[in-house]
């Protein structure tokens, strides 16, 4: 929560869903959202046990999601907007990351 209100601009968003990094007391307090002026709030995605009844139910309907033909590279991200920014895609886009360069 900090890093995320460390990186918001003025009346900006931020969405939590669940609480992975845990509760403690090195949290931000209201007052710092306020300071930020931004809105906070929660997002319901649901219970473990209603996120394997919907995989259940996609398994068993066979759904699966429209990918566009076009496939990006990383190095073409920037084209990749473009393109679904002149709504020229159909369903998702797909941009490839190849192996992690060596450090």
């Amino acid at each position: 929560m900090a890093q995320s209100l460390k990186a918001i601009k003025p009346e900006g968003v931020i969405s939590i869903i669940g609480f992975l990094g845990g509760m403690s007391r090195d949290q931000p307090s209201f007052l710092e959202c306020l300071n930020c002026i931004c809105t906070v709030r929660g997002v319901l995605v649901g219970s473990r046990l209603q996120f394997e009844a919907m995989n259940e139910a996609i398994d068993a309907v066979g759904l699966k999601p429209v990918v566009d033909e076009k496939v990006f590279a990383l190095e073409e991200l920037k084209e990749a907007c473009q393109y679904m920014w002149e709504q020229k895609h159909f369903g998702n886009l797909t941009v490839k990351i190849d192996a992690a360069p060596k450090l």
